[in-house]
């Protein structure tokens, strides 16, 4: 009878463990970069503005917060996610759809720069105005809400 008891808890035991490897591999981890960096746009007329690149560790969206405007009338701006191989690199692409930001507006950006096979994201945006105004806030290349 002790016999069988000991290879019954090895057998619950084996299962147990296989559950929570399943488990654990299951679990998607997000945003090692989720820090939130500054960003200000300063436009004058149809001018493009971007953001310092970041680095993108996951597929995760990245967000932006616009929290500042400053100009005559609040028109917005539309927003785009870029994607880079590395810091230095000219291969910017658009993979995203656009975002229309105005003042007091935060978005999750759903994009697709690491499926892509690119390290470094940056927000490039264009006013929706004609006006000289400026945005700033804050943004970040991925984030820990599981967006």
């Amino acid at each position: 009878m002790h016999r069988k008891s000991v290879f019954g808890k090895i057998i619950v035991g084996v299962f147990v463990g296989m559950f929570l490897f399943a488990e654990v591999k299951m679990i998607k981890t997000y945003a090692v970069n989720n820090d939130d960096y500054p960003y200000e746009f300063n436009f004058e007329g149809n001018n493009t503005e971007e953001t310092a690149r970041k680095h993108k560790d996951d597929e995760s969206a990245a967000w932006m917060s616009c929290t500042y405007f400053d100009g005559y009338e609040d028109d917005g701006y539309d927003a785009y996610i870029y994607g880079y191989v590395d810091y230095y690199s000219d291969d910017g692409e658009c993979y995203s759809g656009r975002h229309r930001f105005y003042k007091e507006t935060t978005k999750y950006m759903k994009n697709w720069v690491k499926e892509s096979e690119k390290n470094y994201a940056t927000i490039k945006a264009t006013p929706c105005g004609r006006d000289a105004v400026s945005y700033g806030g804050f943004w970040c290349p991925d984030n820990a809400s599981g967006h």
